[in-house]
């Protein structure tokens, strides 16, 4: 059991798809009515759809210059997203699946945590922490199973502890 009974949860929820409205908001909306109702846990959501987010450039700025409040040299809406992650015990993220694996958009977004894998200050600060994983293809053997790995291949590299439903190994699929 990882949380008590009555312990204030909190989760950062995410939505990979740059269609607003769309069917991974859909499933991710679904996911998350699990919480309805419930004031022990705290959802935030990102909609990646509004927001801007460029690709990690592996510059290694934050191994050598982060500081408290600056975890990344990009000036962009992850400012907003890392201390909410880092205050989070939980994280789910939700892709579209875009030829045989997560979006491009996901993509940017997952490796922008790698402050969390090798910054100065952030280093391990999601570790334990639970990760989710869900994507939603067209058709079944369209990639569902790649873009869930992804996700869960970052879950791991970070030290996190990757749920996973009863009948499936990477996290929860569908299709549209």
């Amino acid at each position: 059991v990882l949380f008590r009974s009555g312990q204030q949860v909190k989760i950062a929820a995410v939505n990979g798809s740059l269609v607003s409205g769309g069917n991974v908001e859909a499933l991710l909306e679904h996911a998350l009515s699990e919480y309805d109702g419930r004031p022990d846990i705290e959802v935030t959501s990102f909609e990646l759809s509004g927001m801007q987010i460029g690709p990690c450039r592996h510059c290694n700025w934050c191994i050598k210059k982060q500081k408290p409040g600056r975890y990344c040299a990009q000036d962009d809406d992850m400012a907003e997203v890392y201390p909410v992650l880092i205050e989070t015990d939980g994280i789910i993220i939700a892709t579209p699946v875009h030829f045989g694996r997560l979006s491009g958009a996901t993509a940017d977004f997952v490796d922008r945590l790698r402050v969390f894998v090798h910054g100065k200050i952030t280093r391990g600060a999601l570790r334990d922490k639970v990760g989710g994983a869900l994507a939603v293809a067209w058709f079944r053997n369209a990639g569902i199973e790649p873009a869930l790995m992804s996700i869960a291949a970052a879950f791991h590299s970070l030290g996190m502890l990757v749920a996973t439903p009863d009948l499936g190994v990477w996290g929860g699929g569908a299709f549209s």
